[in-house]
């Protein structure tokens, strides 16, 4: 029939520690209470790295290193509108990368 079906899919990085002062993805934030990665993933069109940190979406290019390192699993939630996936807390963040 012509079309081309384009899927884009993302995978976890894990969850990794946060600094409030100096976040190590920052870019197009945006905040929502029901935050998810797929909403999020909408927000970072044109990048390859995308993280939550409750309710926050932040964006990042493919060369981010977490700064402060990796953190317990437990520590990250799971999100409320995507059943089983993580969206982060309040210092730990959330980190998916795109696969396109």
């Amino acid at each position: 029939d012509g079309k081309e079906d384009k899927c884009t899919l993302f995978t976890y990085l894990g969850c990794f520690y946060e600094s409030d002062g100096l976040p190590d993805l920052y870019e197009n934030a945006i905040e929502s209470a029901d935050m998810s990665p797929s909403l999020c993933l909408k927000n970072c069109n044109g990048f390859d790295i995308f993280g939550i940190r409750e309710g926050l979406c932040v964006c990042g290019r493919s060369d981010w290193q977490p700064r402060w390192g990796h953190a317990d699993e437990s520590l990250c939630k799971v999100c409320v509108s995507d059943g089983g996936v993580k969206c982060g807390s309040n210092r730990q963040t959330s980190v998916y990368k795109l696969w396109v």
